[in-house]
């Protein structure tokens, strides 16, 4: 099954829970990366599904040419 930009979200927050937990910088600044990247992913996914949706809506709300 594929994930969904909640799933994404998800991955997100272990990352910002494991950089809490972190002692190491270093570590620390990798994982609030990895949850940028990982919201970054959410909100490009749930854009593309809306963009794949909005052609289908506004054409069948046009009036024939």
């Amino acid at each position: 099954m594929a994930a969904s930009p909640k799933d994404f979200r998800e991955f997100a927050q272990e990352c910002l829970r494991w950089a809490g937990e972190t002692k190491s910088d270093r570590h620390r600044q990798v994982l609030l990366e990895m949850a940028r990247t990982w919201v970054q992913a959410a909100l490009e996914l749930e854009r593309s599904v809306i963009g794949a949706a909005t052609p289908l809506l506004s054409s069948k709300s046009r009036p024939p040419k």
